[in-house]
């Protein structure tokens, strides 16, 4: 009979654990650029998107290969570029692979 009181205890325990780590609220702003206060005047700053991607890079596979060469590959703070819906990378069936570096 201890044996089904201990199996039930924690069951119910371990129950209570995993309902309690469930709930709560992170308290972050997903809009860039907003300082955001969860509970006192020093707030936190996201920091803005880099800059778009341009419409020219999408044109030709060329343009697209000089776009991902000039980006950062040291920066590891900085938010992701926006990419607008209608951009599709250009495909190219014909030449042999490049490399990035």
């Amino acid at each position: 009979m201890k044996t089904l009181k201990k199996i039930s205890l924690t069951t119910a325990l371990g129950s209570a654990l995993l309902l309690g780590a469930c709930g709560g609220d992170s308290d972050v702003v997903s809009s860039p650029g907003v300082a955001i206060a969860p509970g006192g005047p020093g707030g936190v700053t996201l920091p803005a998107p880099g800059p778009p991607v341009p419409a020219s890079a999408g044109t030709s596979v060329s343009l697209f290969m000089a776009y991902l060469a000039g980006l950062s590959t040291t920066e590891e703070k900085a938010e992701p570029s926006p990419i607008a819906d209608s951009f599709a990378v250009p495909d190219n069936e014909t030449s042999d692979p490049q490399a990035l570096s």
